[in-house]
């Protein structure tokens, strides 16, 4: 049985609790959800009488006693800090993206999780879209030269004094890595644009022989979560808001797909659970793939 609580219940924290009440009460006999914990405790016992967890805290040293396992769902500026503490006490650890504020932080908590023997995981949820994992899937057959990310959101003013490259493009970054196998990249262009409404990135990776386009704005007034395959084969479009998929094959055929399924905040978290009881992290980003991403970003932002 792991007993698992969540630091953070603010909104990303909200869905975690909501997704783990329902991992709990699917597998009532492999989880339970024992506590929350939240600097404002008011939040954190309105989420414990949602879900009927039993302890609720401001405290994370009184926190720590009631889980085996924590998901870190805290503004990102307080993730390693808090994720050095619970893992270095032996405590398994799911850290929402990027997981640090630089590589060099991360590298400390994969060591002292390394020397614990516990699991870290970060939280790229987009790894468990379902649109992703097709593009993964099928990915050699496009026979891809380009990949073209494309990531819009008009972000909240409480975010707009995190760097767009730390908060949105680390998603698109992590898939291209992720997407394409790639131990190694090159930044080949990478550019910041600052407005009065927010700030812009462009950039370009070269992995193994494939280009990666990564366009993250704060800027454009609608949503956009698309991917383009530019391939010898096929031109492919995934929108992973409407979890649909269109591939112009070079013969002139076309192909639309609808995917569906479990949502990939769930899928996360089970991923989690079951890297902690068989040790395999399967689509769950390990420290050394989010370390990875850091060193881009850093790479990113030496550059602007």
């Amino acid at each position: 049985m792991i007993r698992m609580g969540i630091i953070g219940v603010g909104r990303w924290g909200r869905n975690h609790a909501r997704v783990v009440y329902e991992l709990s009460r699917e597998l009532s006999s492999d989880l339970e959800f024992t506590a929350v914990c939240d600097i404002d405790i008011s939040r954190a016992l309105d989420v414990a009488k949602i879900y009927g967890v039993p302890y609720a805290f401001s405290n994370l040293d009184e926190f720590v006693r009631y889980v085996d396992a924590v998901i870190i769902a805290t503004p990102i500026d307080t993730l390693s800090d808090i994720a050095l503490k619970v893992v270095g006490i032996g405590k398994h650890a799911l850290i929402e993206k990027p997981g640090a504020l630089n590589s060099r932080d991360l590298s400390v908590i994969e060591r002292v999780a390394t020397s614990r023997d516990v699991v870290v995981g970060v939280g790229y949820v987009m790894r468990f879209s379902h649109t992703v994992e097709f593009i993964k899937e099928f990915l050699s057959k496009f026979n891809p030269q380009f990949i073209l990310f494309r990531r819009f959101s008009r972000r909240p003013n409480h975010l707009k004094g995190t760097s767009i490259v730390l908060d949105l493009a680390v998603h698109d970054i992590d898939l291209c890595l992720f997407l394409t196998d790639a131990e190694s990249w090159r930044v080949e262009l990478a550019k910041v644009f600052h407005t009065e409404t927010d700030d812009s990135v462009i950039a370009v990776l070269n992995v193994r022989n494939i280009y990666c386009s990564i366009h993250a704005d704060g800027v454009a007034p609608y949503k956009v979560r698309e991917i383009d395959v530019i391939g010898t084969n096929a031109f492919v479009r995934s929108d992973s808001s409407r979890e649909s998929v269109v591939i112009e094959w070079n013969n002139g055929s076309t192909d639309t797909l609808k995917l569906s399924g479990e949502e990939p905040l769930k899928r996360e978290v089970r991923s989690f659970i079951e890297a902690i009881k068989f040790g395999k992290y399967g689509r769950l980003a390990s420290p050394r793939n989010a370390i990875n991403v850091l060193q881009i970003v850093e790479n990113i932002l030496d550059r602007t």
